[in-house]
């Protein structure tokens, strides 16, 4: 028996909601859509970004492109509204998306440009200016995503502040962790004393990226309520789209079971386990077409005498895949050359550790 999440459902009548499963209606032939999103700020903590997006990948060309129609694509290196738009516009809108980085309990953190800061509902209004459609599951792989402040906690944070002398302020760059231990959200500088009225007069009162991407119309939605590791979050996230589009599972129990899975690792802390929490109405199933995605495996494995030669050490060109850091130099190359090429090449190469 597959263990259950903690979900967070939005009862708006005086009855409550059937808990019901859901199928994604897509056409005959017609694509899920996946868009992977990795956003490191300049003088935040790194995060493991490359190695979640290596394995996410793999699991992606490995078990799932093969025997379902589903399409991947990746943002990362500058992650900026421009970036997102025109992603979108390319794929005409994800069914999927996942977001991986830093955030506040009611912001995610971009990267590569001086407004970094987007609300849930700024996400959501974003993909449909540029053409697509609300996204039927998001991922937030951030710290406090899931995170509630209502009214009252405003109000005593405020009162605190006052009577020690200090200013209630947001999280600066640099402030942000995703697995630091002591990493706990400040209060916005969108919801002060001023507007404090408006916070009571919400129904109910509460605030977070994952319920303003609810609101903002998204089906369901995955969040980390708390500070959570780079393994952790890394770990569920590739176990959670195995479950999901592998699998097929319904999104309820991709999340279950992949966080079942995790508690027999003893290098977890418990608190983490208590982390991702599931919004949304409904359970939904994003079933795929089952029939192998050809047209894009085949960029992935290119012709066989290549394979080789990238295999071959004496050439130095073997992928390594605990390349960190360097994330300013290699978002100011994406920026200013990779996307302003129409066939861009880039070859990184140096000694180990200084490449």
């Amino acid at each position: 028996m597959l263990a259950r999440n903690v979900a967070i459902r939005a009862i708006t009548g005086s009855d409550y909601p059937e808990d019901r499963e859901i199928a994604l209606a897509l056409e005959p032939n017609e694509i899920l859509r996946v868009l992977l999103v990795f956003a490191e700020t300049e003088k935040s903590n790194p995060l493991a970004a490359r190695l979640e997006r290596e394995q996410l990948l793999a699991l992606f060309y490995e078990q799932i492109l093969p025997q379902r129609l589903v399409q991947i694509d990746t943002i990362c290196y500058g992650v900026t509204r421009a970036s997102i738009a025109e992603q979108v516009r390319k794929a005409k809108g994800y069914h999927i998306v996942h977001w991986s980085g830093h955030g506040n309990h009611d912001s995610l953190l971009l990267q590569g440009e001086e407004k970094n800061r987007i609300s849930g509902a700024g996400l959501v209004e974003l993909f449909q200016q540029a053409g697509g459609f609300v996204p039927k599951l998001v991922f937030l792989s951030a710290c406090h995503s899931g995170a509630f402040f209502n009214a009252g906690e405003i109000i005593r944070a405020n009162a605190t502040s006052k009577r020690a002398n200090t200013q209630v302020r947001p999280y600066e760059n640099g402030d942000e962790c995703r697995g630091e231990p002591m990493c706990s959200p400040d209060i916005s500088p969108d919801i002060s004393s001023k507007d404090l009225p408006a916070s009571i007069a919400n129904k109910q009162g509460y605030t977070s990226t994952a319920l303003a991407l609810l609101t903002a119309g998204v089906s369901q939605v995955v969040a980390m309520r708390y500070s959570v590791s780079d393994a952790y979050a890394r770990q569920l996230a590739v176990l959670f789209y195995q479950h999901l589009l592998a699998e097929q599972y319904n999104a309820d129990s991709a999340l279950a079971t992949a966080r079942s899975q995790l508690l027999d690792d003893s290098k977890i802390g418990a608190i983490e386990h208590t982390t991702p929490l599931l919004f949304g109405q409904d359970r939904w199933v994003l079933e795929a077409v089952k029939k192998r995605n050809t047209a894009q495996l085949r960029p992935r494995y290119p012709d066989r005498r290549f394979q080789e030669l990238l295999k071959d050490e004496q050439y130095g060109f073997k992928a390594r895949t605990h390349f960190v850091g360097r994330s300013r130099e290699l978002t100011r190359l994406n920026q200013d050359w990779l996307s302003a090429s129409e066939s861009p090449v880039v070859l990184i190469q140096g000694l180990a550790g200084l490449g």
